[in-house]
């Protein structure tokens, strides 16, 4: 065999094994994913925060912390705090209209979403009354639906 026939040989194998490789997953950045899980494990209070929440509100519970979610809570913790992001996720508990109390009912990702996060902050959509007084009675709720005659 000749050094141009060994040559294409070697270069036809190659490009198999560059096929084969293509065709597997690519090794991931452990870095990366290490940050990912930590990330992760700092939002998970919100996921729990918000089921609690809307257990007692009867809004819909979240069953996954999307990577979409975590970013979104980071990026609201980094703008405001951990108090304001458990203050805006316990809105419901406080405003009517935030509790589903028309024929729509706000979600997780609604309340992280920057626009509704700051006009919830603002007190856009508190009610005159609070629905929870601070002494978590709960009068302030049952003056409220007897006014509106629930």
């Amino acid at each position: 065999m000749s050094d141009k026939e060994e040559l294409q040989k070697i270069r036809g194998m190659c490009l198999k094994i560059v096929k084969m490789l293509d065709g597997l997953e690519q090794p991931r950045d452990h870095a990366e994913e290490i940050k990912r899980n930590e990330r992760k494990r700092e939002s998970q209070w919100a996921v729990e925060f918000w089921n609690a929440v809307a257990e007692e509100s009867g809004l819909p519970k979240i069953n996954s912390l999307t990577e979409g979610r975590v970013k979104a809570i980071m990026a609201r913790m980094k703008e405001y705090s951990e108090d304001d992001v458990r203050r805006v996720l316990s809105s419901p508990r406080r405003s009517e209209f935030l509790s589903g109390g028309g024929k729509w009912s706000p979600t997780f990702d609604w309340f992280l979403k920057p626009s509704n996060f700051a006009k919830v902050i603002e007190g856009n959509y508190s009610n005159r009354d609070p629905v929870v007084d601070d002494d978590g009675t709960g009068e302030a709720l049952e003056k409220m639906k007897a006014r509106h005659g629930g």
